[in-house]
Order: structure tokens, then C-alpha cells, then sequence
């Protein structure tokens, strides 16, 4: 690559306008593109549940704020490349951790921490009192913190889906990590079903179940043109036909 032609579109991206930054950045990924798609596809080998394309995205937002802070006056020393592998394994590391664990973020803290907190706790569901009050002394960290870092390592195998912890102060739930797995292999059940509907149901699912924010029957009714009775009863249909589906896939065991 031409370190000079590399340096000017970096000086265009820092110095422009949005349409310049949009040009520059689009020209620099157009010449790095090849050496990050390597690096998304070994960490989308780590686990299926990694998306490469989602990585390529959090790739993107990565190598903009790299070119952005990257500085220019050491551009003799210091490659585009070598500063932005900083940055992008980061954010590749952090999205690979939340997707691992279906969304829940691993508490950061140190390994002795973690190891003193599973061996206080052996096996137990939860750290009495006093071992809590010791382990914040000890490792000057806040009591949440603790229970938090105990939560998350410590799995109990004979937990089920009703045995939550609630965070009293902010109202907040954790379910131990030996459900993730099954929890996460419904939900993808649940989405490979939504796909295999037919377009309008698929549509009504998904906007019903499987978007961030559910959305309501008024508003779909207003969307789709359909009275919300005729939605209630395509989403009542989804629900008994996705119930049979779960019981196939061997997931769910619904007892009369």
C-alpha cells in the first residue's frame, strides 16, 4: 500500500467534512478490507453462534475510530495497520464474549478474583454473607460486583428456567449459565421457524416475538392494513404451530 496515499486519505478523514470522512473512510477499508476479513473469519470460527458479517460490522466501526485517533505526527513509526489491530480486536473480543454467552456481557475482573470467588462458593447456589463481605475487603470491590462475578462462573446444574437471582437494587435478573445453552437453542429454534412461515405471518412474528422492542397490535394493524382480531388469531396460530415444533425439535415438554 502507498503510505502516502494512506496518510492523505487519514489527514481527510480527521480534517473533512461528513462527505469527505464518508470518502476516506470507504477508500482506507477498500484498502485494508483483506487483512481484517481474515482476522473477523478466525474469531468466527471460535463458535457458531458468531456472525461474519456482524463481526465485518463491528470491524467497520472499529477501523473508523482507529483512523480517527490515529496520529499522524508518528505516521513514519506507527502503520495505519499496527494501530488499527488494537482497536478491532477489541471490539471483535467484546461482541465474541456477548454472543458466546446469548447477550450476557462476562463480568470483567481479575483471575483472582474469579478463582477465590468459585472456590468460596463450591458448588453452592449463592456466597453467604460473610464470604461476600470478605471477598469485597479483600479485593476492594463493591458487594454486587461479588455476587455478580459468582452468578455468572458459578452454575448450579439442578437450576431451571423459574430459578432466578434479582438484583434488588436495580430490579435487574440473572439465570446461571448452564440455561444459556438451552435458552439460546430456543430462541434459535424460534427464529428458524418464524423464517419458515409464509410472509405475512413470518412478518407478524417477528415484529411480535423477535424484534428488540415487541411491536404492539395497533400498530401492526395500522402497518399491514388488517383488523387486530385477524393478527390475534394469526399469532395464536403461530404459538400452537410453534409449540408442536419445539416438542419435535425436542426442546419444550408440554404435559396436559
Amino acid at each position: 500500500m502507498n503510505q502516502n496515499l494512506e496518510i492523505s486519505f487519514i489527514t481527510q478523514y480527521q480534517s473533512g467534512n461528513e462527505i469527505e470522512k464518508k470518502l476516506a473512510s470507504h477508500q482506507l477499508w477498500e484498502l485494508n478490507q483483506k487483512w481484517i476479513r481474515a482476522m473477523a473469519g478466525k474469531y468466527a470460527q471460535k463458535s457458531a453462534r458468531i456472525n461474519f458479517d456482524e463481526l465485518l460490522s463491528e470491524a467497520y466501526i472499529a477501523f473508523c475510530s482507529a483512523i480517527n485517533r490515529f496520529d499522524l505526527s508518528r505516521a513514519g513509526e506507527v502503520s495505519l495497520k499496527t494501530h488499527a489491530v488494537y482497536w478491532i480486536n477489541g471490539a471483535f473480543t467484546k461482541h465474541c464474549k456477548t454472543q458466546i454467552h446469548d447477550g450476557y456481557a462476562v463480568p470483567r475482573c481479575r483471575v483472582e478474583v474469579r478463582n477465590d470467588v468459585i472456590t468460596l462458593a463450591e458448588g453452592r447456589k449463592s456466597l453467604s454473607m460473610d464470604s461476600t463481605l470478605a471477598l469485597s475487603i479483600k479485593h476492594q470491590l463493591k458487594e454486587e460486583k461479588v455476587r455478580e462475578i459468582h452468578q455468572f462462573y458459578c452454575a448450579y446444574e439442578k437450576v431451571d428456567l423459574n430459578d432466578w437471582q434479582i438484583n434488588e437494587k436495580d430490579g435487574s435478573s440473572f439465570i446461571c449459565p448452564l440455561e444459556l445453552e438451552r435458552i439460546r437453542r430456543i430462541r434459535c429454534a424460534i427464529r428458524t421457524f418464524v423464517n419458515k412461515q409464509p410472509k405475512l405471518l413470518a412478518n407478524i412474528l417477528m415484529q411480535r416475538w423477535l424484534n428488540e422492542k415487541s411491536t404492539s397490535y395497533t400498530e401492526l394493524a395500522v402497518q399491514l392494513q388488517m383488523s387486530i382480531p385477524q393478527i390475534r388469531r394469526r399469532v395464536k396460530v403461530g404459538m400452537s404451530d410453534l409449540e408442536k415444533f419445539l416438542q419435535r425439535e425436542c426442546l419444550i415438554n408440554i404435559t396436559a
